[in-house]
């Protein structure tokens, strides 16, 4: 997995055009905009960077050769999910960092409580997310997938547009405000140990029956 790991570590590096940008743009909106958007918006841009190694592998028929290699599928499966963790997980480290400093320079007052649950909350969304675009990515490539996903978020707006006419918002919200920190860090990590359980195995079965 070492190989693969590094492999796609240079891929991302070749991009160097785009990490500047990413994090130049980190700094904009890190001065401009107050809150937590900003770990959530370069963490799934670093996201989709580290996905798309996948269509990198796929192209010219580069996956076949991979496959040649003495590693098994599952191997490459699990590179990815572990790739995806690491470059997220710098990149929601350095946002966050960053967050703080703006807020610093900005002489806001720094709630480190608040600032980091909602950060942590964006990682969980991160990590669901992940754990839908690996398994998509891997059945559909890299162009049906977009349309995949295009469907899949107009599907999640729709129900929430719903679930917001059908329920009082406010009172729904201020309920949630009365549950306890501790319950929300363990809701956190049952939903990221359950997605990324089954969105591994979904994607090692998707990766066993690809014809190369």
């Amino acid at each position: 997995m070492t190989g693969l790991l590094l492999k796609d570590s240079y891929l991302i590096l070749q991009r160097k055009q785009t990490l500047f940008l990413l994090l130049a743009i980190s700094l904009l909106m890190g001065y401009t905009i107050d809150g937590a958007f900003i770990v959530g918006y370069v963490t799934f841009l670093s996201l989709i960077l580290s996905i798309g190694t996948i269509s990198y592998d796929e192209a010219d028929n580069s996956l076949l050769f991979l496959m040649t290699l003495p590693f098994e599928r599952r191997t490459y499966v699990l590179s990815k999910y572990v790739l995806s963790w690491i470059v997220c997980g710098i990149a929601w480290v350095i946002s966050l960092f960053l967050l703080f400093l703006m807020n610093t320079i900005k002489g806001l007052p720094l709630d480190f409580v608040e600032n980091i649950t909602g950060c942590l909350v964006v990682l969980v969304f991160v990590v669901v997310g992940l754990d839908m675009m690996i398994p998509i990515q891997l059945k559909f490539g890299a162009e049906k997938s977009r349309t995949v996903m295009i469907m899949i978020v107009g599907v999640v707006m729709a129900v929430s547009i719903l679930f917001g006419k059908v329920l009082d918002l406010d009172a729904f919200l201020q309920s949630l405000d009365r549950i306890p920190l501790p319950v929300y860090a363990v809701v956190g990590v049952v939903i990221t140990i359950t997605t990324t359980v089954g969105s591994v195995a979904v994607s090692t079965r998707i990766m066993d029956q690809k014809l190369l």
